[in-house]
């Protein structure tokens, strides 16, 4: 009964229309380390839509070999979803929260695009009718593949009430799919997040699903540009 719940509300929900975000910008370097001279590559941001339409993107450069992150700013619960004891008097029985980006990952001649990874991570809070989805998807329309990664949480998996927790899957790579013959290149990618989250019957504490890993912040990409060493015969 509850999934067939969960699957009719999902239908319902994701007929919904994003708020429009378009852009053409620049995504921010957070210069925290930076020693290797100019920047191997640059994201131009061109549209960001839904519910994560005012949410800054920076990139926040590492050590060589550790790979950059592309991070999103959550710090105010944009991607939450979430229904608390309040909602009983309004029988709200699921939310939801969805996230469009596109972008270009503009790589110079001199560099490569090694590698990228990503999980869905985040926290939630669930009681014993709860039911718990997080989903990312990125899509490489040019490059004619996508990955994903979820995350399903059910209340009756637990035992205590009402149950907190984070979670961080295992890392998601997209090294398989990518030409290492050549140097320099244009992604394009189009990314999407969604929280979801679903209760049939009321309980004691709230049931919500977030896009954190720690502080607000979410790392859409761990992301690794290296110098190109490509030799010509």
């Amino acid at each position: 009964m509850l999934k067939a719940y969960i699957m009719y509300v999902t239908l319902v929900i994701s007929l919904t229309c994003f708020n429009s975000g378009a852009v053409n910008a620049s995504v921010a370097y957070d210069n925290q380390y930076n020693q290797r001279g100019s920047d191997p590559y640059n994201i131009e941001l061109i549209a960001q839509e839904g519910d994560c339409v005012n949410s800054n993107i920076e990139i926040k450069q590492r050590a060589p070999g550790e790979g950059d992150l592309i991070r999103i700013d959550f710090t105010n619960k944009e991607m939450q979803a979430a229904i608390s004891d309040a909602d009983y008097a309004n029988e709200k029985y699921f939310d939801e929260k969805n996230c469009y980006l596109k972008y270009k990952i503009v790589v110079d001649d001199q560099s490569q695009l090694t590698n990228a990874g990503f999980s869905a991570a985040g926290s939630f809070v669930i009681t014993k009718y709860g039911f718990l989805l997080s989903q990312v998807r990125h899509e490489f329309p040019d490059q004619y593949f996508s990955v994903n990664d979820s995350a399903i949480y059910e209340g009756h998996e637990f035992s205590d009430y009402p149950y907190s927790d984070s979670f961080d899957n295992q890392m998601v790579d997209i090294k398989q799919h990518l030409d290492n013959s050549q140097c320099g290149g244009e992604f394009t990618i189009e990314t999407n997040l969604r929280t979801f989250v679903a209760i049939t019957h009321f309980d004691q504490g709230p049931n919500l699903i977030d896009f954190d890993q720690a502080q607000g912040v979410y790392d859409l990409w761990n992301l690794h540009v290296d110098p190109c060493n490509i030799s010509e015969d």
